[in-house]
């Protein structure tokens, strides 16, 4: 056995604060302030349907509804080709 303080199974510390990682760490933390802030109930009319809720689970059903919205248009793009 060796003391050496590198890390375990070859990973090194730049390895595990990629850019990717960073960013995804800072969006989860605006995600879950943005959840605490905005507990309150919201009422949403959709052609005549109203339903009541709090505003961050509409904004995250929003967010689903334009994800899935990019997904299938750029799979739509990529099939063309």
């Amino acid at each position: 056995m060796s003391n050496d303080p590198s890390p375990p199974s070859g990973t090194s510390r730049s390895d595990l604060f990629t850019p990717q990682r960073i960013v995804a760490l800072v969006l989860a933390v605006i995600a879950v302030s943005f959840i605490l802030q905005n507990r309150a109930d919201v009422t949403l009319n959709l052609l005549g349907i109203r339903v009541t809720g709090p505003l961050w689970l509409s904004s995250l059903v929003v967010l689903g509804v334009g994800i899935a919205i990019g997904v299938l248009l750029s799979a739509r793009r990529r099939s063309s080709r």
